[in-house]
């Protein structure tokens, strides 16, 4: 008798067990389906995306947006045309001096004198052969001028044409061309008789022969 007692009691303390963990389980399923009904959390999650996606941009959003892009242009702006001015500036330089290797060139290889001219007020660069058996002009952009052409010992020159020599040995005159841009930024090229290249400078270093 103890022992079928025993059996029993084990039994139904089996059964208790058994309901209590199905009661658990639904009510933890209960309680996650009243909290986010008919839906899994991917669902909630896309949900959610959808619905931030479609808020979009208020207008002071928008506005402050466009204030601080006008600030950074007003402030990048200036910087970006002076990098263009004096890139400008210098590839003018780079030019004259071109100009001046060539007419040395052509002197030595054909023998015969060839001038390089200034036109001051044209703003206009000149190379001719004495013979005028050759002859190219060409002009400096509009933001580029000729501010003036220094002869060694002489005054310097900006209001007529200067022409610079080249002989069949090579040997040229002494001068210096400064060129200046719109912002007022200048840089010179010399060409010395000493030194058959020649070389482009900052204008702001003392000019000796200008006795600046």
């Amino acid at each position: 008798m103890a022992a079928k007692a025993e059996k029993v009691k084990t039994k139904m303390l089996s059964a208790g067990s058994r309901e209590a963990g199905a009661s658990g389980c639904k009510s933890a399923e209960t309680v996650a389906s009243t909290s986010h009904p008919g839906s899994c959390p991917q669902e909630r999650d896309v949900q959610s995306l959808a619905a931030a996606s479609g808020k979009g941009f208020t207008l002071i959003e928008v506005l402050v947006v466009l204030a601080l892009l006008a600030a950074l242009t007003a402030v990048v702006a200036p910087s970006v045309g002076r990098g263009f001015g004096a890139i400008e500036l210098q590839t003018s330089a780079r030019q004259v001096a071109a100009t001046l290797r060539l007419a040395r060139m052509k002197a030595v290889r054909e023998q015969q004198v060839v001038g390089v001219g200034f036109d001051i007020q044209k703003n206009e660069i000149e190379i001719i052969r004495e013979d005028l058996a050759f002859r190219r002009t060409f002009e400096l952009p509009d933001s580029i001028r000729i501010e003036r052409v220094v002869r060694k010992g002489e005054e310097p020159l900006s209001n007529e044409k200067v022409t610079c020599l080249f002989i069949p040995n090579g040997l040229s005159e002494s001068l210096q061309v400064w060129l200046r841009n719109k912002r007022g930024r200048q840089i010179k090229v010399v060409q010395d008789s000493m030194f058959k290249s020649p070389r482009i400078e900052p204008a702001e270093e003392v000019d000796e022969n200008s006795g600046r």
